[in-house]
């Protein structure tokens, strides 16, 4: 037969270290609640809303990671941001790096910003969409803090905003020319953290440069549309006599002759009608 020791008032032990649930005083075992009883639904919203707001989860299931190092190139192209720009089928822009983490022994000392304008470039030649090169400096140090933070990852399916986040690439370029392109580091919902853009801030835009990408041929502008009039109209105007009217026997070898005194017709006198 087992033992049962009380621990306190809501846990009771059992012999083989068991933990079941004590009766509550003042109410009767049956109603007693259970352990892994469902949560009430007042706690559910409230988790449900945290986990929303902000796009935070719960802490569990979560990962922290950093990407590898990115590899280290020989000079910055803005251009290769033109991926997501409209663009005529015979320009091809140059392949875009994979962005990494800081490299060990990598120490920036300029950083250039590539951001798409939202508007367009305007010229007697005609209108591109533009790529926008900010070289920045000051001090670098809160930005490399803030590149070298882990990026989120939820092990399980979660709940985000629908909204989409535009990200400037950002290269870093140290004393010797070397440059590599910038991981954002990024929430379990895709997002950047909001470190590296404070830092950005913090910095000085010394040189900017616009460039220019072309755009796709427009496409032909269809004929205006008006309105049918009687010329539009067919017009069937027959060469000869219709032939075999009701009534009429038509003989063969003999071409059929119109017929006379149709209904409608006047007949003139002193002049015989035609059979």
């Amino acid at each position: 037969m087992g033992v049962s020791v009380r621990l306190n008032d809501d846990v009771e032990a059992t012999h083989d270290g068991a933990r079941l649930p004590a009766p509550r005083r003042g109410r009767s075992p049956r109603h007693s609640p259970r352990f892994g009883s469902a949560l009430p639904a007042t706690v559910l919203a409230v988790l449900a809303a945290a986990s929303l707001a902000g796009c935070q989860v719960l802490p569990w299931g979560t990962d922290h990671y950093r990407p590898p190092a990115a590899p280290l190139l020989d000079n910055v192209d803005c251009v290769a941001s033109a991926r997501y720009l409209p663009r005529p089928e015979n320009f091809t822009p140059p392949p875009r790096p994979v962005a990494g983490s800081i490299p060990d022994g990598f120490v920036p000392a300029m950083v250039v910003r590539c951001s798409m304008s939202f508007g367009l470039d305007e010229g007697e030649a005609g209108q591109w969409s533009v790529i926008i090169e900010d070289r920045m400096s000051g001090d670098l140090a809160p930005l490399v803090a803030a590149l070298g933070e882990f990026s989120d990852k939820a092990n399980y399916d979660i709940a985000c905003t629908a909204d989409m986040e535009i990200v400037p690439d950002l290269w870093l370029v140290d004393g010797g020319g070397r440059a590599m392109l910038a991981a954002w580091p990024t929430t379990v919902c895709g997002k950047t953290k909001p470190g590296v853009g404070k830092a950005l801030a913090g910095l000085q835009v010394a040189e900017s440069t616009r460039h220019r990408i072309p755009l796709p041929e427009p496409a032909p502008e269809p004929a205006p549309l008006r309105s049918a009039g009687p010329s539009d109209l067919p017009l069937y105007l027959p060469s000869e006599p219709p032939s075999n009217l009701p009534g009429q026997i038509a003989v063969p070898g003999k071409p059929s002759e119109p017929p006379s005194n149709l209904p409608g017709q006047i007949a003139v006198p002193g002049k015989p009608s035609e059979p």
